[in-house]
C-alpha cells in the first residue's frame, strides 16, 4: 500500500484587522479646561475637609474610574459631608438614603405600579429613586437586609436594572458609602468586593484640631440656620459650591482616562503587588484586580500625565485591604512599588511615631527613672535624626523630579512631635522647614 501523500498546508495570512492596536499617549489638550477644572475641585474640598486630602483624590478617581467607594470610620469624621460636598459640585442626578435593617426596597428603587400591577406587570416607578441616578450615596450601607442586597448588587456592578421583566441599563457613574464600621458576616462579602475603594477616616490630628475650630468659628452655623429653615423662620439658602464640574467635562474626562496606556513596568509592578500580597495571604477578587486598572488611569488623568505612570500605584492602597491591620502592610508594598523614596519616608515616619509614643509613655507613667530627662533628651536627639534623614530624602525626591508632597506632610508631622518633645526640655523651636 503506498504511503498516504503529505499534503503542505499553507498557514492562513494572519488577520490583523479585528487585532486591538496599542492605546496611545492621551493627547491632553481637548480636556485641559476640564483638568484644571477637576484641580481646582480637589483643591476647595480639601480646603473645606481637614486631613482628607487622600479622601479626595480617591472619591475623585472613583468618580472617574466608575467605580463604588466607601469611607469607614467613627461618627463625626465628616464621611457623608464629603461626599455631600463632591455630590453638590456634580451637576449630575443624586440619589441619598440610610440604610437600616428595615429599608425596603421600594424605598430605594420605588414603589410597584398598580397600573402595571392591572396588565400584569411587576413594574417599579423608579422616578427620583436609585436607578435613575447618576450619584448614588448610601449612609451606613452594611446594615441593609439581604432582601436589598439582592436587589443591589446587580446596579452597583454591572449598572442594569429588571424591571418588569426588562433589563435596563442604569446610568450610575459612582455609588459612595459612607459607615462606622466594617461589614460583619459572610452574607455581606459580595457587597463590601463591590466597593472597589476602600478610605478609612478618623478624627483630626491634635495638631489640625486648632483649624477646625476656626473654620467652624468664622462661618455661620449651618446647623442653627437649617432648623430656622425647615420651620420657615429663615429663607437663606446654603451657599452654592465654589467649583462645579460640568456633565460634559467629566465625561470628556472619563472618555480620555478610558484610552490612558498601561506601560509594561507599571503592569510588571501590578504582578509584582499580585504575588506579594498573595504571600502574605490577601487575596483579591479577579474583579477588583481588572477594576484597579481604571483606578491607575484615573490617577494618572488626575495628575495630568498622558500614560499611567509607577507613581499612580499609590492610589491601589484604597483598593486592597479587607481589614484595619491590612491597611499598613498594603501602604508599604505599595509605597515600595509606586515610589521608593515616599516608601522610605513613610518608615521613618512610623519610626518617629514609636519614638514619640515612647516619650509620652514614660512621662505618662510616673516612674522617675522612665521620665528622667535623659529619656526626653534621647527621644529628642532621634527626632532631630530622622528629620534630618527626612530632608535627605526631600532633596533626593527633588533631584529626581518626584513629587514632594507626601514627604513634606510627615516632615512636618515629625517636626510637631519632635518640637512636643523638645518643650519637656523646655526647648525652643527650630526655624528648619521641618
Amino acid at each position: 500500500m503506498p504511503p498516504a501523500k503529505r499534503i503542505a498546508v499553507t498557514p492562513a495570512p494572519a488577520d490583523t484587522t479585528s487585532a486591538p492596536r496599542p492605546l496611545q499617549p492621551l493627547d491632553l489638550l481637548p480636556i485641559q479646561t476640564a483638568l484644571q477644572t477637576f484641580a481646582l475641585l480637589e483643591a476647595d474640598l480639601c480646603l473645606h475637609l481637614i486631613e482628607r486630602d487622600e479622601a479626595v483624590r480617591a472619591a475623585l478617581c472613583a468618580l472617574i474610574a466608575g467605580q463604588n467607594m466607601v469611607l469607614i470610620g467613627p461618627p463625626g469624621t465628616a464621611k457623608s459631608y464629603l461626599v455631600f460636598l463632591l455630590a453638590q459640585s456634580l451637576g449630575l442626578t443624586r440619589f441619598l438614603q440610610l440604610m437600616t435593617r428595615f429599608t425596603v426596597p421600594e424605598e430605594l428603587l420605588g414603589s410597584i405600579s398598580v397600573q402595571a400591577m392591572k396588565q400584569d406587570n411587576y413594574r417599579r416607578i423608579t422616578t427620583n429613586r436609585m436607578p435613575e441616578a447618576q450619584i448614588v450615596v448610601l449612609d451606613e450601607p452594611f446594615k441593609a437586609s439581604s432582601a436589598i442586597l439582592n436587589v443591589m448588587l446587580s446596579i452597583i456592578n454591572e449598572r442594569v436594572f429588571d424591571n418588569g421583566g426588562t433589563r435596563i441599563d442604569v446610568p450610575m457613574i459612582a455609588l459612595y458609602g459612607a459607615s462606622n464600621e466594617l461589614p460583619q458576616g459572610a452574607e455581606l462579602s459580595a457587597l463590601w468586593d463591590r466597593f472597589t475603594v476602600r478610605v478609612s477616616v478618623d478624627y483630626v490630628s491634635k495638631a489640625a484640631f486648632p483649624r477646625l475650630i476656626h473654620m467652624a468659628a468664622d462661618r455661620p452655623s449651618s446647623g442653627m440656620l437649617r432648623v430656622a429653615r425647615n420651620n420657615n423662620a429663615h429663607t437663606m439658602a446654603l451657599p452654592p459650591p465654589n467649583v462645579v464640574l460640568q456633565p460634559a467635562d467629566l465625561f470628556g474626562v472619563i472618555t480620555a482616562a478610558a484610552h490612558m496606556p498601561i506601560p509594561q513596568d507599571v503592569r510588571d509592578a501590578v504582578g509584582k503587588l499580585y504575588a506579594q500580597l498573595g504571600d502574605k495571604g490577601i487575596i483579591i477578587s479577579d474583579r477588583r484586580w481588572e477594576q484597579s486598572l481604571d483606578l491607575l488611569r484615573a490617577h494618572a488623568v488626575l495628575e495630568q500625565r498622558s500614560t499611567v505612570d509607577p507613581d499612580d500605584l499609590q492610589i491601589l492602597k484604597h483598593g486592597f485591604w479587607n481589614t484595619h491591620e491590612q491597611r499598613t502592610t498594603i501602604a508599604q508594598l505599595v509605597a515600595a512599588l509606586a515610589n521608593p523614596i515616599n516608601a522610605s519616608a513613610f518608615e521613618l515616619a512610623d519610626q518617629a511615631q514609636s519614638v514619640y509614643d515612647g516619650v509620652m509613655a514614660a512621662q505618662r507613667s510616673g516612674d522617675p527613672n522612665l521620665s528622667s530627662s535623659k529619656v526626653v533628651i534621647e527621644g529628642n536627639d532621634k527626632l532631630r535624626e530622622i528629620r534630618k534623614r527626612l530632608r535627605q530624602l526631600l532633596d533626593q525626591a527633588k533631584a529626581e523630579g518626584r513629587k514632594t508632597d507626601r514627604i513634606l506632610k510627615i516632615g512636618q508631622k515629625v517636626r510637631e512631635m519632635n518640637e512636643a518633645v523638645a518643650a519637656l526640655i523646655l526647648g525652643a523651636p527650630s526655624e528648619e522647614i521641618f
